[in-house]
This record gives structure tokens, sequence and C-alpha cells, in this order.
């Protein structure tokens, strides 16, 4: 490829190569021993197709979407999967991150490189050129998607765009050959582009941008715009668009049977504002995102409810005027250069195009911000910077050194900061001890840490940090209508309150006589926060159910929504506070949510014998076994057997049931019918019709 300067040399490219290599790896040295956070577990270590080459995962990879089969994101990624596929079966990585990062930091640095060509195509100058991308490897807000590990798709589509972008700025070669080369070279970053992430459909609006930018006169009328357009589809847009529709024909044969992406209030509350509210939040948070660039003290992984609180004209606060205020100065801006400066102009709108389809705007998207988004718009910010200081150099009268020393000065305080920023991505305690710091109005990471400090320290000896950070996280979301508020919230918090009863509890028993006013404290602490998961759970259940019912699927289709445990554990302190009618009220849920799990039936039956009703328990019991049939759930029945009348023929031993025993016959009758009832409750109709089928074949059922 010839230089856009003839100044610059072979050997210069190969200089600034290895200079932006160098850079990128010390910048991320300190990144190889953080794990599998947020995303990775689900789509690497938990996700089977990306842990062997076969044919049935390549086809679940192109057929399915990002997070199958977890959930349904309507997200569709199949090069970011492939990517994972190839790190663990192939490289044999594994569940080790080191190679994961490794690849990480090289695409990163692949993409620097080619930061500095397009830059250099476009200032015509070695050294900003060679600063600008420096200042982008270095800036902090690439840890997202460089030291996470999922935040890959963010690296693949940049390197696509930049890819695709670079072979189209450089002028097309007269050779025929090289001709075809560069046009396949085209379509292959376009596709990696747009089978990375949804964003890389951007690509052909990016090479419009250039068209209009550098290869028309300024102020040319429609005609002579439309005559460069048709001068450059057959050269450039066709081969850059061919991809891009091969992707969104993909898309829709993976993702046409799936729900799709429910965004949640609390993820993005611009979901649930109107539409003026929800367009000046936007662009409020646009302009967040600018200083973000300019001073990047304070990064989090999660910028959830209520760290971004909404816009209301009648209460705005001077921060939020001020951010409304940078994104109205931005378009100023644009509108400035694109008659002073065409390079600023093009680069202006490189980031807002490239942060146009996550910058809910045109459309609503699972989050209101996040630092990852600004991979690929913080190229332009960068560039800005190395331009205005060489230009701010000139002006002045001084040395081109001078530049070199401000621009190096700015790159090694964003370099120290990405060192320093990379260690909280080590594991999901750092991570969202880190985020609770810096945005403590953010329900996600208080709600993370409650989950993940009890998962690890189940007995509370550390102390109670997992129930205060839950009871944070509940006072953020106290005020929000059940429509919007997260049914998880409330339900960790009682889930946690239950907990700490049970160990009180047990304490008591241990002879401590203040332990039983104390246990029932927590049992009541965790029955008010399981009474307000439930609202909060049905609201959800209604929601989904609009909205499959609006995709065309009927009624009987649409399986309930929900969270089983919040009804478990409901049930579970009603038990502990000696009501067991309402634990049953609470219990007689599960199967709506959960009419294949043992524990729905066995907890049925703990509520029935806690009010003395054995044969409905003793039937409830048999439900739980016919899920599960091993000695330990058949053991309870058995005890309940040998307490009546012509039971003692209802088990072979202690280690299966007598099915020729007359009275277990009568019992699995009524047990199939049971767990048939709950499956149509569920709309599990298959379920349902497999448990009818078995309660046939028992003598005597109808």
């Amino acid at each position: 490829m010839d230089s856009a300067d003839p100044a610059v040399s072979r050997r210069q490219h190969l200089e600034a190569l290895v200079i932006l290599a160098a850079l990128v790896l010390m910048a991320y040295a300190n990144s190889f021993a953080s794990g599998f956070v947020v995303d990775g577990r689900p789509l690497i270590l938990e996700s089977e197709r990306v842990h062997s080459v076969t044919g049935q995962h390549l086809k679940e990879i192109v057929l399915h979407s990002y997070t199958w089969p977890v959930f349904d994101s309507g997200l569709y990624r199949p090069f970011t999967t492939l990517s994972y596929l190839l790190n663990y079966a192939v490289l044999g990585d594994a569940d080790q991150p080191g190679g994961y990062h490794w690849f990480n930091c090289a695409v990163h640095a692949a993409n620097a490189f080619l930061v500095y060509l397009l830059l250099l195509r476009l200032v015509r100058q070695y050294w900003p050129a060679l600063f600008a991308a420096a200042l982008w490897a270095l800036h902090p807000v690439c840890t997202e998607a460089v030291t996470n590990i999922a935040g890959r798709p963010e690296e693949l589509a940049a390197l696509g765009v930049l890819g695709a972008l670079v072979l189209y700025a450089y002028d097309e070669p007269e050779s025929t050959r090289w001709n075809i080369l560069r046009r396949a070279a085209l379509m292959t970053a376009a596709g990696v582009a747009a089978f990375s992430k949804e964003s890389g459909v951007m690509v052909l609006a990016l090479a419009v941008l250039y068209d209009f930018t550098f290869r028309s006169r300024r102020g040319a009328s429609l005609g002579e715009l439309a005559a460069v357009f048709r001068r450059f589809f057959w050269r450039g847009y066709v081969y850059l668009a061919l991809p891009v529709l091969a992707m969104l024909c993909l898309r829709w044969l993976a993702l046409r049977h799936d729900g799709g992406m429910e965004i949640q209030f609390v993820d993005n509350p611009i979901s649930g504002a109107g539409f003026l509210a929800g367009r000046a939040t936007a662009l409020g948070v646009v302009g967040r995102y600018f200083w973000l660039l300019v001073w990047p003290g304070t990064l989090s992984c999660d910028y959830s409810y209520n760290q971004i609180p909404l816009f209301q004209w009648h209460s705005m606060t001077w921060q939020q005027w001020s951010f409304l205020a940078t994104a109205g100065g931005l378009l100023w801006a644009a509108a400035f250069c694109y008659r002073h400066s065409r390079t600023a102009f093009f680069l202006l709108g490189f980031s807002a195009l490239t942060l146009l389809p996550a910058a809910n705007l045109l459309v609503t998207t699972g989050t209101i911000m996040a630092e990852r988004l600004l991979y690929l718009p913080a190229i332009g910010f960068a560039a800005a910077v190395s331009m205005g200081v060489y230009r701010a150099a000139r002006g002045l009268g001084l040395r081109p050194l001078a530049a070199a020393v401000a621009l190096g000065t700015i790159g090694a305080a964003y370099g120290a900061r990405t060192y320093l920023r990379n260690p909280d991505w080590k594991d999901g305690e750092t991570l969202y001890v880190s985020a609770a710091e810096a945005v403590p109005a953010a329900v996600r990471p208080h709600l993370s840490l409650a989950q993940d400090w009890y998962t690890v320290d189940p007995m509370f000896l550390r102390g109670d940090r997992a129930i205060t950070e839950a009871e944070t996280a509940m006072k953020i979301v106290s005020g929000l209508p059940d429509r919007d508020t997260p049914a998880i919230v409330p339900a960790v918090l009682s889930k946690l309150c239950l907990a700490r009863g049970d160990l009180v509890a047990a304490k008591d028993a241990e002879g401590n006589p203040q332990a039983d006013a104390a246990s029932t404290g927590w049992y009541r602490q965790a029955l008010e926060a399981g009474l307000r998961a439930v609202p909060a759970d049905r609201a959800f259940d209604q929601t989904h159910r609009r909205r499959e019912l609006a995709r065309g699927r009927r009624a009987d289709e649409i399986a309930p929504a929900g969270m089983p445990g919040i009804y478990a554990d409901l049930g579970r302190a009603y038990l502990r506070l000696g009501e067991p009618s309402q634990a049953l009220q609470a219990f007689n849920y599960l199967p709506r949510l959960a009419p294949a799990a043992a524990l729905t039936y066995s907890l049925i039956a703990a509520a029935y014998l806690a009010q003395n009703r054995m044969e409905e328990g003793r039937t409830a019991l048999l439900e739980s076994f016919l899920l599960d049939e091993s000695p330990a759930a058949l053991a309870p029945a058995a005890r309940l057997y040998g307490e009546i009348e012509g039971g003692n023929c209802a088990t072979a031993g202690s280690l299966s049931l007598n099915r020729d025993c007359a009275i277990v016959q009568r019992d699995l009758c009524i047990a199939y019918g049971g767990l048939e009832e709950g499956a149509r409750q569920a709309n599990q109709s298959a379920l349902a019709d497999r448990f009818l089928a078995d309660g046939r074949r028992v003598p005597g059922c109808r």
C-alpha cells in the first residue's frame, strides 16, 4: 500500500506498529490475570458450543443468538462467538484467561495501527497521526473492551470498521488484480464488522461520510452529491453493503423465533420515559461521554438506575444542564468544522456515527450508558486532541517538540490510569466494589455484591456486608412502581434475611435465649421483602405476556415468566413464622414457573404437613419423588406410608417405590394428575401430555 504522505516510509510504518504494540502491552501488562467477569462466564465457560469444533456447534453459533441458550438477547454476533471457540478449543486456552487476554491485546494493537493509517491519510503528517493512535490505544475508557474478556465484540467490530475504512480511504489501485483483492478485502472487513457486533453496519455510513467530506465540493448541489455517490457505488458501497445484508438475513433467520431483548427499566430508564424526556436524557449522556473522555478519573462497569436520573424539565440540576449544553456544543462544533476543517468535521462525524446505534436517540437499547460503547468514538476524540495540540503549538510559535512533549504527557497519564484500572476487572468482587464506589447511586453494583458476598460467605462469618448491600439496592429502587422494579432486588434481600434468620435460629437451638426474637425479626424482614418482590414479579409477567401477544403468539403458548425463588423463599418465611396456610398459598404458585422441579412439590408438601394435612402432603412428596426418583426423595414419603394402615407395602426396601401396592397406585394417580395440572398452568403442553401418559400406565388410572 502506498503511503498517504510520500515522506513516510515503510520503515516508519513498521516503527509505528512496534511503538503502538509496545504501548498496548505496557498499559495492559497487569490485565492478564483478570478472570471471566460480567458476561465472560455464560458466554465462554458455560457455553458448550465454544468448547469443541463440531458441525453442530458451528451450526449453533450461526443459527442462534449471541447469548443462546442462557437467555434471548436479540443480539447476533457469530464472529465474536467463533473467536471464543478459537481460544477455547483450537488454541486450547479453555478456562485459563491468559490466552483470551493475549488475543484481546493483539486485536487492540492492530486496531491502534489501523487508527494510525487512517489518520495518516486524513492529516498527512506522521507524528500527529501516531500520537493520536497512541492516545486512543492508552485511553482508560478502552479497558472495558480490552481487559474485560467479554468486551471483545467492540474490538472485533472496530477491527472490521477500521480495516474497511482504511481500504476505502486510500485510492483505488489501477491494476485489475489489485482491484479485485482490494474489493475482496473490503467485503471481508465489512463482514468482520457486521458479524462481530450489530453496530458494525455503520461501516457503510462511514464510507458515505468520507465521500461527503473529502470527495465532494463544499456546498455542492444535490445533483453533484448524487454524482459522487453514484461514482463510488460500484467502487465501494456495494462491497460494503453485501456483508451487511448477509448479516441481516442470517440474523433474521437466527432470531425470528426468539423473544428478543426485554429491556429492564433499571438498566435503561430511558425505556420508561416519554419521548422528549428520553431524548434529552440521551443527549445528556452524550455530554457525559465527552467529559469522561476528557477526564477519565472515575470509571465504572455499570451506570444503572439511578446513577443517571431522567431529565425532568421542572427539576433540572445544573449538572444535567451542563451535560445537555455539552451535547449542543458538539453539534455547534460540527457545523463550525464543516466550514473550516474537513478533517475535524469527519472526525466528529465518525464519533457520532459509531456512537449513534447505542446512543438511545433512534432506538432504545439495553443500557443507558457504558464505557465500552466509546471504544470507536474515542478515536475521534484522540485525533482531535493530537491535531489541536499541534495546531496550538504552531499558533504559539513553538517547535513541534513542544507538542510532542505535551501529547506524551497526556498519553502517559492515560496509560497510568489504564494500568490502575485493569485490576478492577480481576473478579466480580473487585469489579463491583470499584463500581459501587464510582457510581454509588447505581443499583446493579450493590445487588451484585450482595449476591457474590453471600455466595462465598453464606454463614455471614465476615459480617453482614451482603445484607447491607442488598438493603442499599432496595433503597435505590424503593420509589419505583411495580412495573419498573426489578423483582430480583427484593428477592435477594428476602433470601439473605431468611438465611440470616436460620443462622440465628441455629444458635437458639444451642441455648441462646435471645436468638428466638432475633431470628423472628429476620424472618419478618424476609417476609416484607418477599411481599415486595411478588407484585414486581407479577408485573414483569404481565409485561412479558403483552409483548409476546403483540408478536403474534397464542395465549396458550406463552409460559408464565417469573422467579421461582421469590415464592419459595416467601413460603419458607411464612413457615418459619408459623403461618403454614400462607406458605401453601405462596408455594402453590411454583408449579406455574417450575412444574418439573422436584423442589416445587417438596415445598408444597412441607406446607401441607405443617397443617397436619398428611394425605395431601404424602401426595405432594410422591410428586417430588416422580421428578427426582432418588432414595433421598423417596425417604420422606416412605416414612409417611409407614404411619398409615396398609402403607407398609409402599416401598421395596428403602430404595425404590413398590408400584404394585394398592395405596401407592391410588396416590400415583393423584400425583400424576397434580403434575399434569401444574404443567398445564405453566403452558407446557408437551410436559403435561407426558405426565398424562405416565399416569394412564398406572393400574386403575384413567
